[in-house]
């Protein structure tokens, strides 16, 4: 079945100001979401020496327990959501996954915590495929980039905020207090977002997840899609839920500075380059329709060397920054650049998603891709590279790590290949899209 779409001038009745409070809500709603997903990444050494515990069994709870659970509750909650009813679906798994995050500091070893991990990554499939559509009913396709990387730049501040002050709350008060601390601000957040955020109006028409399936699948820009998002996630996942480690391992820091050094080379250099990605594709969009697709084949090539330089880099290297005790190391300056221009797909992904999909089915699109890129990259990477860490330990030792970072790159290059792919099939999917309004 095909869903009608909206005129402009059945746009949801919202000013300018009203939409931007919608973006800056969700964006803090992304924020909670990933602090309470990854700060479990910059607490691995704690959580593992504690509950004694191995780099493998500390993939699987970045990994599968968190993500497989995730994907599972991202269908019905995307059915619920396609119904109207996005706000009361991110504010109930807003509270829900906080919930679950302050019971983490209760653990007793490697089930608790799994068990855990499962109910947190069931609670925060509410966010970001809701929160997707509750913006693109807000606001006209020609901006739709750029205000959709509210989602993915809030998500990688999270993930630098739970780094960082997960870090230093560790050092300072210890891991279990991360958690409690970490959960927190979602319990009452969730209130405030629901007492705050309008449901905008779209057409409430029945949409099965085989129409979902049938009509999203059968358009071939987004299969190439879906296999970019995978693959670069299981090397963007694998490599910030372990980067943390490795300044640890490898630099030989501790937690609250390993989470602030990772905060400044990777999340918040990421952050401006999701912006940037979003605005240059929604520029050139205007040109030629394929810089959607470009701009994130650019970025994904230009990064590979990049950060093989710097995992690879002799961490002894170091400029004389009198500020800094023992030097700058040279190699972070490569993860900057790194995360910039490795950041460019995130905005046109999301906006390429949405453009493609019918008004009635904009969440179950977003939660279709989520769930296929999710097993690959969410699910397997950070799973992966435990593994590696574990198989490469008796010849590397501490710098095992730095290997296992460096083999996902390849899962960089092959997220390049099908966003060039798509570029090629871009155009001929949206012919005939022109005269809806969400044709972008």
């Amino acid at each position: 079945m095909t869903a009608p779409s909206l005129s402009s001038s059945e746009l949801p009745p919202a000013s300018d100001r009203y939409i931007r409070f919608v973006l800056g809500m969700m964006m803090v709603v992304m924020i909670i979401n990933s602090v309470d997903r990854t700060v479990l990444s910059i607490l691995v050494q704690d959580v593992k020496q504690d509950l004694s515990l191995d780099d493998r069994q500390m993939g699987l709870l970045l990994g599968p327990a968190f993500t497989f659970f995730n994907i599972v509750a991202s269908f019905p909650l995307a059915s619920i959501a396609d119904r109207g009813r996005r706000r009361l679906v991110i504010s109930v798994g807003l509270f829900f996954w906080s919930f679950f995050t302050i019971l983490t500091s209760l653990v007793t070893g490697f089930w608790s915590l799994f068990l855990l991990r499962m109910g947190v990554g069931i609670g925060e499939a509410s966010a970001s495929a809701p929160g997707q559509s509750l913006i693109s009913s807000y606001v006209r396709p020609e901006r739709r980039g750029q205000s959709l990387s509210v989602i993915a730049i809030g998500s990688v501040l999270g993930l630098a905020i739970g780094m960082m002050l997960g870090g230093y709350v560790s050092e300072w008060m210890g891991w279990r207090t991360a958690f409690i601390l970490a959960g927190l601000p979602g319990i009452v957040f969730s209130v405030v977002f629901f007492t705050t955020i309008r449901e905008p109006q779209t057409p409430q028409i029945e949409v099965s997840w085989l129409d979902t399936l049938r009509q999203m699948w059968a358009i071939r820009s987004f299969r190439w899609i879906v296999a970019g998002q995978a693959t670069a996630l299981f090397a963007s996942m694998g490599r910030n839920l372990w980067e943390p480690t490795f300044l640890r391992r490898v630099y030989e820091m501790g937690a609250g500075e390993a989470g602030t050094w990772y905060f400044l080379t990777s999340p918040l250099p990421s952050a401006l380059g999701i912006y940037l990605g979003g605005r240059l594709a929604d520029q050139l969009w205007k040109r030629d329709r394929r810089w959607a697709m470009w701009v994130p084949t650019i970025g994904q090539f230009v990064s590979i060397p990049l950060l093989a330089l710097f995992l690879l880099w002799p961490e002894n290297d170091r400029l004389p920054f009198s500020a800094i005790s023992g030097g700058f190391p040279v190699a972070l300056l490569f993860s900057v650049l790194a995360s910039i221009v490795g950041s460019f797909y995130a905005a046109p992904m999301l906006s390429m998603t949405q453009g493609l999909s019918p008004i009635a089915m904009r969440a179950r699109a977003a939660a279709l891709a989520s769930a296929i890129s999710g097993i690959v990259g969410s699910g397997l990477g950070p799973m992966i590279v435990g593994d590696l860490n574990v198989r490469l330990e008796p010849a590397y030792g501490d710098h095992a790590i730095r290997y296992s970072l460096l083999a996902v790159l390849v899962a960089t290059l092959a997220s390049a290949g099908c966003w060039f792919a798509t570029s090629r099939s871009l155009r001929s999917d949206f012919a005939g899209r022109d005269d809806r309004a969400d044709a972008r």
